[in-house]
């Protein structure tokens, strides 16, 4: 393959990564969260790092099912330059999406503990109380699956 040639498979990671990773989804903001200003852009930081993992575990859920595993390693191998790039270090990223895999199963097993977790580090003080928790729990439930239902209908292996 010569090196200005992208696959298909880099083609369709990297528009499912401009799609579904980099836009944040749906009205939950740091202000309607409580979230005092100075926190902001770390919260949509880790917003991204969070959404970058749930396309990773999304496409990991229906890879075998679709044939997408070339496509899961491009994304894979996408995520982590994109994060070198920001400053982050990548040497443990296999470790942080066994990580991600466990927090999205928390998620659905504990969403309010889940949420306050989440949130803990940037002093929340959401105007709804425990219902923004419970809403921003859901919040990322919803964009799980409509990541993962997103991937299912645009494959072209279907």
């Amino acid at each position: 393959m010569l090196g200005w040639f992208k696959s298909n498979d880099r083609v369709y990671a990297e528009r499912l990564y401009e799609a579904l990773a980099v836009p944040e989804l749906g009205n939950m903001t740091p202000h309607l969260l409580g979230i005092p200003r100075p926190h902001y852009k770390w919260y949509q930081e880790k917003a991204l790092l969070y959404r970058e993992f749930w396309c990773l575990c999304a496409l990991s859920a229906v890879a075998r099912e679709l044939e997408l595993f070339p496509v899961l390693r491009e994304f894979d191998k996408l995520v982590v330059a994109e994060r070198k790039q920001r400053g982050f270090d990548t040497r443990d990223h296999a470790k942080l999406m066994d990580a991600a895999l466990d927090r999205l199963q928390e998620l659905h097993e504990n969403p309010m503990g889940w949420a306050k977790d989440w949130l803990k580090e940037f002093d929340a003080e959401p105007d709804d109380g425990p219902i923004a928790f419970l809403k921003f729990a859901d919040h990322w439930q919803r964009q799980f699956e409509a990541v993962k239902q997103a991937i299912q209908s645009t494959s072209s292996r279907n």
